[in-house]
């Protein structure tokens, strides 16, 4: 899978034909490559009007099924023409190991997510895996 960005995927427009070819573009570079609308079962045809593709809610709900922890796809809060990939708030997590570095950020591991989260003195955020297979990988980041 490849890696979600932070930030915009589509903005400045509500036409579901635009939004469609966006969010369908997404998943098709998160899947890398391996899915279409079609393979995901949510199209029989592109000019089908009643085929589910259609649906803009159908096709976020399929992206987001690519979430990472922390991170949502959706409409940017202040912006409901600004569709992407935005952090969900920190004050859920179960933290634990949490403490403040010596250049100010603060540091902890979310129990929850099993991640590890370092947010410095600018708001930069750094998300990484703490367990598995790609233990001490970065997950995201946003400046």
């Amino acid at each position: 899978m490849a890696k979600v960005t932070v930030g915009t995927v589509s903005a400045g427009t509500l036409r579901e034909e635009d939004l469609r070819l966006s969010f369908t573009a997404e998943i098709c570079y998160l899947s890398d490559g391996a899915a279409t609308a079609d393979c995901l079962g949510l199209c029989n045809h592109p000019t089908d009007s009643d085929c589910l593709c259609n649906d803009i809610d159908t096709l976020m709900d399929a992206i987001n099924e690519y979430a990472p922890p922390h991170l949502y796809f959706g409409t940017h809060e202040g912006d409901g023409a600004d569709f992407g990939w935005w952090p969900t708030d920190f004050d859920e997590c179960e933290r634990v190991d949490e403490h403040s570095g010596p250049n100010g950020e603060c540091e902890f591991i979310d129990i929850a997510c099993d991640i590890y989260v370092e947010v410095n003195d600018h708001g930069n955020v750094a998300v990484y895996e703490v367990a598995g297979k790609g233990r001490g990988a970065l997950i995201w980041d946003c400046v």
